[in-house]
């Protein structure tokens, strides 16, 4: 008995590992009615399954599981753009269908940013130090705790002068007199004594010791002293003798490099041979209330003058004036912002000029010249706002400033032609205007905007 229930266990167990016997066996073994409850049991599984299938679909996790790299990064910018998308839908069709209030309300606020920003923190920065340097650079922070949080000196005010010959030996008799003739001129200019009387340099070749400002050149071995000078002879040989000289009257050593460019001096080094250029430095008292500027701007006008003058000499002889101050740069970037400020209204009239006619039709209804003409005066009011708001926070103009009005013409003109490109793909017969604009955001709404902020982006670093 144990062996035949061994045997029958062994033959059931092979018959499940083996899989279900084939209908004719089951049919020739008398199992006719196992395979119909094999069917039965499987439909009932197929349907339990399909049942499930239908009643609880994938999650979203499993979907997500499943999709590419490239597909999830779809859906993330698709999430990103649809608030956007929104917030320009809902001013568009705002504007849309208040177009006379959006007009009005848009040019009062333009007109009145701008005018409360001249009224209010307008300035102009030309300070090269922080033109040409990044936001927050740490040199730029520690210059201003030296010059604003400390009791330290800055670095003082000065004209420098250069004079050379294009490159030719500059030592002789005739070079030295005309920079006696510009060291005189400036000496006698409108508010030279006030302002020097003001600096706490003494002149040791005046016998009152009174307040100078210092001036550092080759006129010092004279005592800046023209009188001294025409007492010298008349001759190059007498005049570079001195030039060549260790020490200035007063006893202060002489340093070439300080005053000449590029000196050659013999082999014994006892007498100068040749010499590129004289420098020439005049210090200036740093007033508080910047007074001192202004002597400076003389300083500069007059070796201009100068400058002019002797380059028509009549006898041919070049010796030309060069000056650099504390102001110059400053000044520069002055001259070149109020030069280019016309060229905004220039170019507002050249591309009102094109829009207009480019939106141009030979019909009197699908024209849309003025159209175009409104495209260049919605840019112009922004960059009205955007200068007034700019000017209210305190942000200074600067050379770098006016080239914003440029930039946003054509940025915002492109925009321009974009919108006015889809809307004209639009089929007039799919709804009214509203619904053609509506399109026309879906279909680039994004790009513009998000290139704008990238601009901007990029304007602001």
């Amino acid at each position: 008995m144990t062996e035949t229930a061994d045997a029958t266990n062994d033959a059931t167990n092979a018959s499940t590992e083996n899989g279900p016997a084939p209908e004719g066996e089951n049919a020739a073994n008398g199992g006719g009615g196992g395979a119909a409850a094999d069917d039965d049991a499987n439909k009932k599984l197929y349907e339990t399954e399909e049942s499930k299938s239908i009643e609880s679909p994938p999650s979203s996790a499993e979907c997500n599981s499943e999709l590419t790299m490239s597909q999830k990064w779809s859906n993330l910018v698709l999430h990103v753009h649809r608030p956007i998308l929104q917030v320009i839908q809902m001013v568009t069709q705002l504007a849309a269908r208040n177009p006379r209030w959006t007009i009005a309300s848009v040019s009062l606020l333009s007109f009145t940013l701008i005018i409360l920003g001249f009224a209010t923190n307008f300035n102009v920065d030309v300070d090269e130090n922080k033109l040409w340097t990044p936001f927050g650079s740490l040199p730029i922070q520690h210059m201003d705790y030296i010059n604003d949080d400390t009791s330290f000196s800055a670095i003082d005010p000065h004209a420098t002068f250069f004079f050379h010959e294009d490159g030719k030996n500059v030592l002789g008799h005739a070079q030295v007199a005309r920079i006696f003739e510009i060291l005189q001129g400036v000496q006698s200019l409108p508010s030279y004594d006030k302002i020097c009387s003001q600096d706490s340099y003494v002149d040791p070749y005046e016998n009152e010791n009174k307040n100078a400002c210092e001036i550092g050149c080759v006129t010092r071995f004279w005592n800046n002293s023209a009188a001294l000078f025409d007492e010298t002879p008349a001759t190059d040989e007498a005049v570079i003798e001195i030039l060549s000289q260790n020490e200035f009257p007063e006893g202060t050593p002489v340093k070439d490099d300080m005053l000449y460019g590029k000196p050659v001096r013999d082999s014994s080094g006892d007498l100068l041979t040749e010499a590129q250029l004289y420098y020439c430095l005049f210090a200036l008292p740093d007033l508080e209330d910047d007074s001192q500027r202004e002597l400076e701007k003389e300083i500069i006008d007059y070796a201009l003058e100068k400058r002019d003058e002797w380059a028509n000499d009549e006898n041919g002889f070049v010796f030309r004036p060069e000056i650099a101050t504390m102001r110059s740069f400053s000044d520069e970037f002055e001259r070149a912002i109020l030069k280019d400020l016309p060229l905004v209204p220039i170019v507002f009239i050249v591309m009102s000029v094109f829009t207009s006619l480019f939106f141009a039709r030979g019909h009197p209804i699908y024209s849309r010249s003025l159209l175009g003409f409104s495209a260049v005066v919605s840019v112009l009011l922004s960059i009205m706002s955007g200068f007034g708001l700019m000017f209210c926070c305190g942000v200074p103009f600067t050379s770098m400033s006016q080239l914003l009005p440029f930039v946003m013409f054509g940025i915002g003109l492109d925009d321009a032609f974009i919108i006015m490109g889809s809307y004209s793909r639009t089929d007039p017969k799919d709804g009214d205007a509203l619904h053609r604009i509506k399109t026309s955001i879906n279909d680039i709404g994004i790009a513009i905007s998000l290139t704008s902020l990238t601009y901007v982006e990029i304007l602001r670093r």
